[in-house]
């Protein structure tokens, strides 16, 4: 689990490693997360290639 600014907003996201090695993020919204969901399939693969993953903060 790790925390980062992935939306840009000044507030720390909440970011998963799944089982499966799958990667799930949700988002601050001040007073717990919302919109939990994941955004890669199995593996950092291609999120960590391209770059599509950028940790602000």
């Amino acid at each position: 689990m790790h925390f980062a600014d992935v939306t840009g907003d000044g507030k720390a996201d909440i970011i998963t490693q799944e089982a499966d090695g799958g990667v799930s993020m949700g988002v601050n919204v001040g007073n717990g997360f919302d919109n939990y969901h994941r955004i890669t399939g199995t593996g950092w693969g291609d999120y960590l290639n391209t770059k599509n993953i950028h940790f602000v903060g």
